[in-house]
C-alpha cells in the first residue's frame, strides 16, 4: 500500500470534499482517503498493484477537480500542521 496527498485547489466546501471523496473511492485499489479542508488536499492509501496517482489524479479531472499531487515528507520531518 501507498500513501500519496493530493492537493486539489478547487476544494472550498464541504460539498466539494464529499464529491472528491466519491469519486476517489470509486476507484478499485483505493483503501482510505482522509480529506483537509483547511489544507484542501486529500491523503489516498492505495494498493500500487491496482492504481497509481495520475489515475486518481485523471478520476478527479473527470469529476471537475484539478489535482498536484503533493511530495512525501521524510520520516520525522514537520507534520505539516504549524509550520506549512
Amino acid at each position: 500500500m501507498q500513501i500519496h496527498t493530493l492537493k486539489i485547489p478547487s476544494m472550498v466546501s464541504e460539498q466539494i470534499a464529499h464529491a472528491v471523496a466519491n469519486a476517489l473511492s470509486t476507484i478499485q485499489g483505493v483503501a482510505g482517503i482522509r480529506i483537509s479542508l483547511q489544507r484542501t488536499q486529500a491523503e489516498v492509501k492505495f494498493d500500487e498493484q491496482s492504481v497509481n496517482v495520475g489515475s486518481l489524479q485523471e478520476v478527479l479531472a473527470k469529476a471537475g477537480y484539478e489535482s498536484t499531487e503533493v511530495p512525501n515528507r521524510e520520516e520525522g520531518a514537520c507534520c505539516g500542521g504549524c509550520c506549512s
